[in-house]
This record gives C-alpha cells, structure tokens and sequence, in this order.
C-alpha cells in the first residue's frame, strides 16, 4: 500500500491577475470532464507546461476573455480524443464559463456552478491560512520548509523523512 496521497487544490492568487480567470477555467473544466481525476491531470499538466505564456508579464493586458481563449485553447488539444474532438471541448467549457444565466432580477450569479467551487476553494484556503503557493501539508502539519524551487531529490528526502524511511 502506498504511504503517500497527494491532494491537489487550487489556490487563486488575486495579485496575479491571471490567477482567477485560470483556477476558474480549471473549474469549468472540472465541470465538462465530471471530475475525472485522470482528464483533470492531463489538463492540470498541460496548463502546467504552458504556465510561462501565463506570466504576469505576458497576460498583464490580456482580457478576461482572452485568457479564458488561452485555457481554452489548451484544455482542446489536450482532451479532444476523448471528448468528441476540439470543438466539442471548447463549446463544453465555454457553457460553464458563461454569464448567459444572468438578468436583471438575478444579475450578480456569477458563473454559477463555477463559482461555487471557487469560493469553496477561497473558503477553504482562508480558513487553514493558505495565501501563497507552496502551501504544503503532511499529515494535516503544514510543512513550511517546502520551496517551489526544490528539486525531485529534495521531495524525495522530505516524504521520506515524513513516512519514517
């Protein structure tokens, strides 16, 4: 049996302005793939392998729109095979990242469903004092010495210091 779990969660960062159109992109596509752990880890990797076009540098006058094209964009190539080709994908996620459900007598909904996983992952993220990425927890312990710069061998020696080997 395995002795690690990991546990990915989104952490929007509002200070990018990137940050909450592509965690909500992430949720649409969540939405269009019904949560399909092994669809999300394509898509998850793809945004992953694509995250230098998402710089601050490179979006800062891009749109909301615009950005949600890019995500778009990557979501199509990565999971066209198996969700009835590219258009198919992008017309999928574009149903949950649209305001077309709004009026006058409701007009502040938000995406909806998409929404709700948003601010359930702000919630949840504020209530355990999450505000920067990394953020890691082992056993429920927040581990602080964790870097973003660490290399696999430097992931390698913190689990198994934590799995006792």
């Amino acid at each position: 049996a395995s002795k690690v779990e990991f546990i990915f969660h989104n952490v929007p960062q509002p200070w990018h302005p990137q940050s909450p159109v592509m965690h909500e992109c992430m949720f649409a596509v969540a939405l269009a793939v019904d949560h399909d752990p092994e669809k999300l880890k394509k898509y998850i990797g793809a945004a992953f392998d694509a995250f230098p076009d998402f710089a601050d540098l490179h979006v800062a006058d891009k749109s909301r729109k615009e950005i949600q094209q890019m995500c778009v964009d990557i979501a199509a190539a990565t999971l066209a095979d198996e969700m009835g080709g590219a258009d198919a994908v992008r017309a999928n996620i574009l149903s949950h990242l649209s305001f077309d459900h709004l009026t006058e007598e409701e007009p502040h909904m938000g995406l909806g469903e998409v929404t709700k996983l948003l601010k359930f992952h702000t919630k949840h993220h504020r209530t355990r004092g999450v505000h920067v990425t990394p953020t890691v927890y082992m056993n429920s312990i927040e581990a602080p010495d964790v870097s973003s710069g660490w290399t696999a061998e430097q992931w390698v020696d913190k689990l198994r210091s934590v799995c006792g080997e």
